[in-house]
C-alpha cells in the first residue's frame, strides 16, 4: 500500500501514462483506498472496457508498483443542435489520499484530455462531486455552465443511517400516506417495448434537436442498461387502446453490490412526450419502489416538462449538481455548449445511475 512521509510531498515521484488492461486491478485498488469500499468487478469491467461506445479513455499516475491517481473519460455520443458528435463523460476521477492536494489530478486531467482529442472526441461533460469540482473548473479550465436538479421521492426513510430508530416507523408511515398517483385507465406493461414502439418513442426526441443532449438511439438503450452493469434495470410502459404512449426505465443495484447497496431506485429514462402516459409510468415506478422497500426514488433532470411530472408525483428538489463542459474539437458546433439552457439532461446521463 502507498505510504508517503511529509518529506516527499513536495517531490514529484510519479509518472503518468495511458492505462492498459493489465492495470484494471490496480485501479480498483485505488478506488478502494479512496472511497473505502469496492464495487462489483462486473460493474467495473463494464464501465472501463465497454460502457456505451467502447473502452474508456483512462490516464493513470504511478509510483513504484502502485497507481496513485486515475482520470477517466468514457466515450459517448452527443447530439448538439441535431449534429451527432463524439463526446466523453468524466467518470472515476480520483487521487490516492496521500496525493490529494498535489498536482497529480491536474497532470492526469491534461493527459487524458489530450488522448481523448487524438481519439476524435470533441466535447466533454461531467457532473462532478464537490471534492473534484474545484479542480475541474479552476485548474483544468472546464466551464461550469449551470446546475442540474436532483429529485427524490422518499419511500422508506428509516433506511437512511441518520434517521433515529425511534422515529423511523413514524416517518415510514407518513411516507406511505403520500399518494403514488393514478395510472388512470391506461394499461401498464413491464415488458421491453417492441422495436417499432421503441423507435416511435425515441423519434420524439427530435423535439430537442436544437439542444445539447446525450444521443438516445436504440443502441444507447441496450448498451447503457445492460445486465453487465450489475444493476437490475426494468421497463414500465403505458398504453392506451393498444398504442404505446410513454415508457420508463428504472434500476436498482443487484445483490452483488452487497454492503455498498444504497437502497435506491433510480429513474434513468422517461421516453415519450404524452403527459398522461409519463405520469402513469412514474406512478407505476413508485409503486414498484414500495414493493422493493427501498429508501427512496431518485433522478436528475433540468427538463422542465419532466420536472413538472415529477412534482405531480410528489418528488422534491433535494439539491443541485454542477454541470461542467469542455470543448476540445476543432469543428465549430451548431449550438453554444456553454449556455446552460441549451442542455437537456435526465437520469442515465449520470454515469452512477
Amino acid at each position: 500500500m502507498v505510504n508517503f512521509s511529509m518529506k516527499k510531498r513536495d517531490k514529484k515521484d510519479w509518472f503518468i501514462r495511458e492505462a492498459k488492461e493489465d492495470d484494471f486491478e490496480g485501479i480498483r485498488a485505488l478506488y478502494k483506498r479512496v472511497w473505502g469500499n469496492q464495487r462489483p468487478i462486473g460493474y467495473d469491467k463494464w464501465k472501463y472496457f465497454t460502457f456505451t461506445n467502447g473502452p474508456s479513455q483512462i490516464s493513470i499516475a504511478i509510483v513504484g508498483g502502485d497507481i496513485v491517481g486515475a482520470f477517466m473519460l468514457a466515450p459517448i455520443k452527443l447530439s448538439v443542435g441535431g449534429k451527432i458528435v463524439s463526446g466523453g463523460v468524466a467518470m472515476d476521477v480520483m487521487s490516492d489520499p496521500d496525493y490529494v492536494g498535489r498536482p497529480v489530478f491536474v497532470e492526469l486531467g491534461k493527459h487524458c484530455v489530450s488522448l481523448a482529442q487524438k481519439r476524435g472526441i470533441s466535447l466533454l461533460y461531467g457532473l462532478p462531486n464537490p471534492k473534484s469540482f474545484p479542480g475541474f473548473v479552476k485548474r483544468l479550465n472546464w466551464d461550469h455552465c449551470g446546475d442540474v436538479n436532483y429529485w427524490i421521492r422518499p419511500i422508506k426513510p428509516s433506511k437512511y443511517p441518520k434517521i433515529s430508530p425511534a422515529l423511523g416507523p413514524i416517518i415510514d408511515l407518513a411516507s406511505t400516506l403520500v399518494p403514488s398517483g393514478s395510472t388512470g385507465k391506461l394499461t401498464i406493461k413491464t415488458d421491453v417495448p417492441t422495436e417499432e414502439e421503441l423507435q416511435y418513442l425515441l423519434g420524439q426526441k427530435k423535439l430537442h434537436s436544437r439542444k445539447c443532449t446525450v444521443h438516445r438511439g436504440k443502441d444507447w438503450v441496450f448498451s447503457r442498461y445492460t445486465k453487465e452493469s450489475e444493476t437490475d434495470y426494468r421497463w414500465v410502459s403505458a398504453y392506451k387502446e393498444g398504442k404505446i404512449l410513454a415508457a420508463g426505465i428504472w434500476g436498482v443495484r443487484n445483490a452483488n453490490w452487497a454492503n455498498v447497496n444504497d437502497n435506491r431506485v433510480q429513474i434513468t429514462e422517461l421516453l415519450g412526450q404524452d403527459q398522461e402516459g409519463l405520469k402513469a409510468v412514474v406512478s407505476a415506478i413508485i409503486k414498484q419502489a414500495h414493493k422493493q422497500k427501498v429508501m427512496l426514488v431518485e433522478t436528475i433532470t433540468n427538463d422542465r416538462k419532466r420536472e413538472k411530472i415529477l412534482k405531480s408525483r410528489f418528488f422534491f428538489k433535494y439539491k443541485q449538481i454542477p454541470l461542467i463542459v469542455k470543448e476540445i474539437g476543432n469543428d465549430e458546433l451548431p449550438v453554444n455548449i456553454h449556455h446552460y439552457p441549451n442542455w437537456v439532461l435526465f437520469g442515465g446521463d449520470v454515469d452512477t445511475f
